[in-house]
């Protein structure tokens, strides 16, 4: 008889299922905590156990940006008890990023005359890379001729060096009341705040020094 009525129970249960438009919700609303306010999430295809009749709080698992086939978890409350479920889901996003308005020549200045923030789905670009604001691609350069249309990956930009591998620069040492500066050569070439090797030209020490200004590193 217990066994009978279990089997029952679970049948329900199973029959319950769960109401995939509030776990679509619920996954939108913690999909878009990691995308720009503009992005248009889509949620389709949701499995989950039989089970299951309830998803509440549906954390994401996976690591990278949850698109595509994305795996969480939620905690329910059937007859059977509380339980902890996983589930996956297909999610389409898209949302605006940075699209070459016209042909880009190798180092040219990333910005408003060349670039323009356009809807795009994103899976395509996972790999690559994409830059979705303003302020993320700002003092960025051109890597290579990029084609008028194009999505700026990260390949295609860089932020330029201020100083080059085997440059001579100024090394500064401020402190109050007292500035040395000491011409060095650089042995590695270095964005802004970036740490490089700097060696004495009479010397040969090595020293490292952060990257402040064109031609220009600090011991601070």
């Amino acid at each position: 008889m217990k066994l009978t009525s279990l089997i029952l129970l679970l049948i329900v249960e199973m029959a319950w299922g769960v109401d995939q438009a509030d776990v679509g919700d619920a996954l939108k609303r913690a999909i878009a905590k990691s995308l720009p306010e503009q992005a248009i999430i889509q949620v389709r295809h949701i499995y989950l156990p039989n089970f299951v009749t309830a998803c509440a709080h549906p954390q994401l698992l996976n690591a990278q940006l949850p698109v595509g086939r994305v795996s969480f978890e939620c905690e329910g409350k059937g007859r059977s008890g509380r339980y902890q479920a996983a589930g996956t889901a297909d999610v389409l996003v898209e949302a605006p990023i940075a699209v070459a308005s016209r042909v880009i020549q190798h180092g040219e200045a990333l910005g408003p005359n060349n670039i323009a923030l356009e809807i795009r789905s994103l899976g395509p670009h996972i790999l690559s890379g994409f830059f979705a604001s303003w302020e993320s691609i700002t003092g960025r350069r051109a890597k290579g001729v990029v084609a008028k249309g194009a999505v700026i990956g990260i390949s295609q930009s860089e932020v330029p060096k201020l100083v080059q591998q085997g440059q001579m620069v100024e090394m500064i040492y401020d402190r109050p009341n007292l500035m040395i500066s000491a011409r060095m050569k650089a042995l590695q070439s270095g964005e802004e705040n970036q740490w490089i090797r700097v060696e004495n030209a009479r010397s040969h020490k090595t020293l490292m020094a952060r990257v402040v200004a064109p031609s220009t590193v600090s011991l601070r």
